[in-house]
């Protein structure tokens, strides 16, 4: 029998930390997420953050480490747009972990394990007319814990549409994060579809940088799962930076399916707009908690 899932990550993440695999900032970064967890722990109801959350569907939950999603990228990318492996460029080291600075137990569960992950590039004034799509498919074989990890850089003045879509298989679990950076006057539009099917658990975190005169419009559908959870934060750090947030989510039977928003309006003339709408019918349970912060100045 395989040990429940958070000592189970635990031992995963001790493990990972004694590696010596990839570039020394890889590394880095990755020990000092995983010396994190091993300090702080996973969440509990106690926690404001977690406090409607069904943890006992995670932290019971007897899995497997397994080796990756299927990550799959678009082809036939017209000229100046790069999807390939994340690591060993120089987006990646620049960007990864910085947008997701505090993702939390199970972002530095993700940044500690993630052995596939995909980097996508949109160069300086490029736009696409047709959406770049990428999915992240459970592996068939299970119970298994995938940690998932993409990393979206749109350069200046670029435009860019995505669709990234997350499928559960049986009883597995995807721990997912996903990075945006928009720059100065870029475009970004993101839609994410997570569907961990009935048995199936889902941790995602997605953050985003959206820089002056740019804007970065999110567009999550969830269709049910054991449980299914989303925590997303938008840094808009640049004057007239903007971002729409839109949502919807339909559970059913015993399904619970969580989203919490943050938005940090870090500079004046910026803009935000959060729309979520769901349903929900037997003893589903659905939660929606979102935050807006207006700093100083």
């Amino acid at each position: 029998m395989s040990p429940a899932l958070f000592d189970a990550a635990r031992g995963w993440v001790e493990a990972r930390l004694g590696a010596d695999e990839g570039p020394g900032w890889l590394m880095d970064r990755r020990r000092a997420a995983g010396e994190r967890l091993l300090a702080e722990g996973f969440p509990d109801r106690r926690q404001e953050a977690w406090r409607l959350t069904p943890l006992d569907r995670l932290r019971k939950a007897e899995l497997e480490a397994g080796l990756g999603a299927a990550l799959e990228g678009a082809a036939d990318l017209p000229e100046g747009v790069v999807v390939r492996s994340l690591t060993g460029s120089p987006e990646a080291e620049r960007w990864l972990g910085r947008v997701a600075s505090s993702p939390g137990p199970f972002g530095d569960t993700n940044t500690s394990l993630f052995q596939a992950g995909l980097l996508v590039v949109v160069r300086k004034g490029v736009t696409l007319t047709s959406p770049i799509r990428l999915d992240l498919d459970a592996p068939s074989e299970g119970p298994l814990a995938i940690h998932p990890r993409v990393l979206v850089v749109a350069e200046e003045g670029s435009s860019v549409k995505l669709l990234e879509r997350h499928s559960g298989r049986g009883s597995s679990l995807s721990n997912a994060v996903t990075e945006v950076v928009v720059g100065p006057g870029a475009s970004v539009d993101h839609v994410q579809i997570r569907r961990p099917r009935v048995y199936g658990l889902h941790v995602g975190t997605l953050a985003v940088r959206v820089d002056r005169d740019a804007r970065y419009v999110s567009r999550v559908v969830a269709l049910g799962g054991r449980l299914s959870r989303l925590d997303i934060s938008v840094d808009l750090v640049g004057r007239g930076a903007s971002c729409l947030l839109e949502g919807l989510y339909v559970a059913a039977a015993d399904e619970h399916i969580d989203h919490h928003t943050v938005i940090d309006h870090r500079v004046a003339h910026t803009t935000s707009v959060e729309r979520y709408k769901g349903i929900a019918a037997g003893e589903a349970e659905v939660v929606f908690d979102g935050r807006v912060r207006i700093h100083q100045d």
